[in-house]
């Protein structure tokens, strides 16, 4: 819980800004808050932070600003459904892209409380080529896009030892990185990543601090329709979205074995194993292959990552975890919370 106080305290002031400020924003005398563009975008601000900290924390804590806010610790799923609230006021209010990344945040949240006729029912309503952004920008630290950070001023993170390294360089337009193994090849300089006994691939997705993030995609809404399809042993219509994503990124068809199971085999050619290796392409680096794993792990469809396979280390415990625990700083000024933390 001591290391995670960072991600709890900005994951929970991106949640709070958007709620209380859509509170003060319907105080203001000379403001119409009715059906007003900037209304819709602060509702969708609102959803998809509270998506991220159902995606990612294993419980969430609500102290304000509503009166209802307790600040006990509720189950991730309250995230999602109080998600569903603000993404269907910023469709009351709004239109355009700001609708339609609120259709697509309400098609992950009702994935992710395994409501899959409301999803498909919202993923059908964002085209193939949609993209919704978080924005960055070199203008100041707090603005900077910190993966690159991470990996491009720095060598903390590298592709090595990964399926994205598998396929090369230039292997899927989707995961783009560099060798940079050779001297002089990356302007970081650094030859080595993390304890410098790992190759540095460096990912080439987001190649400066302004490079935008995307939270909503069209591709994953087609890859959540490939998923019901395969829960409903549709094997040809889950294909059929899979090779829809990648017709859209200018890759060839696959072909399907068979529905099988998640057994992440990197040549495994069955349905949900394909399907595993779309989402980590499609979502590469966008902080949202841990909510998938905690969501197939509650249906008894543990993702053999989380028990070592194709780790480059021996896993110290039996199994990763699925979600961060509450934070230290929250547990310490919060009694509802205090015996929480580990």
């Amino acid at each position: 819980s001591e290391d995670i106080d960072g991600f709890w305290e900005d994951a929970q002031r991106a949640r709070w800004v958007a709620e209380g400020g859509l509170e003060r924003m319907k105080e203001i005398s000379d403001y119409t808050f009715d059906n007003n563009p900037l209304t819709a975008r602060a509702y969708l601000f609102a959803g998809l932070a509270n998506r991220w900290l159902g995606e990612n924390f294993c419980y969430v804590v609500y102290t304000s600003p509503y009166e209802t806010d307790t600040g006990e610790a509720l189950d991730k799923e309250a995230a999602f459904t109080r998600a569903i609230g603000h993404y269907n006021a910023a469709i009351q209010h709004g239109s355009g892209d700001v609708e339609t990344a609120a259709h697509g945040g309400l098609a992950q949240a009702y994935m992710n409380l395994d409501d899959f006729t409301q999803a498909a029912s919202h993923a059908a309503m964002v085209p193939t080529d949609f993209v919704y952004n978080a924005s960055y920008s070199l203008n100041s630290g707090r603005e900077r896009n910190e993966i690159v950070l991470e990996t491009h001023q720095r060598a903390e993170m590298s592709v090595f030892g990964t399926f994205i390294a598998e396929l090369g360089p230039d292997g899927d337009p989707r995961t783009p990185w560099k060798d940079c193994s050779v001297s002089g090849t990356c302007a970081s300089g650094h030859q080595g990543a993390g304890d410098a006994n790992n190759l540095n691939y460096q990912q080439m997705k987001y190649p400066d601090y302004g490079a935008d993030i995307p939270l909503v995609k069209g591709t994953e809404m087609r890859l959540f329709e490939a998923e019901i399809a395969l829960r409903n042993n549709d094997l040809d219509g889950a294909m059929a979205k899979i090779n829809e994503v990648r017709a859209f990124h200018g890759l060839d068809p696959l072909t399907a074995t068979g529905i099988g199971t998640i057994t992440f085999e990197w040549d495994s050619m069955t349905g949900w194993d394909i399907l595993d290796r779309e989402y980590m392409l499609t979502t590469w680096l966008e902080g949202r292959h841990l909510g998938r794993f905690h969501r197939w792990d509650q249906e008894g469809k543990t993702h053999p990552y989380l028990t070592g396979k194709n780790h480059m280390y021996e896993l110290v415990v039996p199994k990763r975890f699925t979600c961060y625990p509450i934070a230290d700083s929250e547990c310490q000024v919060n009694e509802n919370v205090a015996g929480l933390c580990i």
